[in-house]
């Protein structure tokens, strides 16, 4: 298994098979699963562009329990057809990880090329066209020890200070400095998926889901904000934070989690510069 590492991440080509970031479900440590070819039927209903349209994160969801036969011990797919619900461990999937079950799914159903996905060449404007060929996609893992841990912190420069009368009353200290926040999961985007269908701004989006993987902050002398004075005030700690901390939080976040599209570089027919193909999940089960 050819291995390499970018940016930080470990990359491993033709794993498409192994979820790229391991999680637990109920003390079991959940690191592969196995696919599923799917039938003419299941793929007609992952084809209706309505449904993409209106319920993208419950489209991820159903993909998934469609492509896994069997996965921490759960058989996934009898689960779901025998009850018509998604099984628990499903929801339990990081959201990096979705992109391997559905590429599985994929390979095991229709194999292991994509045709006709269209890119732009940057250096000539030239339209391309490419088949990419799934099994030489590189897969990114997260480091060893995110694992253990499946915590990030975040350092603020300003951090979230709280009123004197909630320090007087809930005995809180005057400023919370540390963030720190999990891995959004599967379960995560579809608790989000009305108010991203109905504003459509991902940056809204994206401090909605980060409010809900906020775990606890700390302050400079290592005190946690109270869990019930946090829970409630998710949201209002995101927004308070300095633009220079925002943008810090996005940074360490986009450092650690690999980007949920899937990508292939090929030469462009035109002048022969690199041109990376973008491929988004829809295009998959087509």
């Amino acid at each position: 298994m050819d291995k390499n590492v970018k940016d930080g991440i470990e990359l491993r080509k033709g794993v498409y098979n192994y979820l790229s970031l391991p999680f637990d479900y109920k003390g079991t440590k959940v690191e592969n699963f196995a696919p599923r070819e799917l039938t003419l039927k299941e793929m007609k209903s992952l084809g209706k562009i309505q449904y993409k349209a209106n319920h993208p994160f419950g489209w991820i969801a159903k993909a998934c329990c469609l492509s896994i036969e069997e996965m921490g011990g759960v058989k996934v797919y009898d689960e779901y057809i025998s009850s018509g619900k998604m099984p628990e461990i499903v929801k339990m999937i990081p959201m990096v990880s979705t992109n391997n079950v559905l590429v599985a799914g994929h390979i095991e159903t229709l194999g292991e090329h994509l045709e006709n996905i269209k890119a732009i060449c940057p250096s000539c404007g030239s339209s391309n066209e490419a088949e990419i060929d799934l099994l030489s996609l590189e897969v990114p893992f997260l480091k060893e020890d995110t694992f253990e841990t499946k915590i990030f912190k975040v350092d603020l420069s300003k951090g979230y200070t709280t009123s004197v009368k909630s320090q007087d009353e809930q005995g809180l200290s005057a400023c919370y400095t540390r963030l720190f926040f999990r891995l959004p999961v599967l379960q995560d985007l579809l608790n989000l998926e009305d108010s991203f269908t109905e504003s459509k701004d991902l940056n809204e989006f994206f401090e909605e889901l980060m409010g809900q993987c906020i775990l606890k902050m700390e302050s400079d002398s290592g005190e946690d904000m109270p869990d019930n004075f946090l829970k409630m005030r998710k949201s209002r700690v995101l927004a308070s934070l300095s633009p220079k901390d925002w943008k810090k939080t996005r940074v360490v976040y986009n450092e650690n989690v690999p980007e949920l599209s899937v990508s292939a570089s090929k030469l462009c027919t035109e002048c022969g510069s690199k041109i990376e193909y973008k491929m988004e999940q829809n295009f998959l089960f087509q």
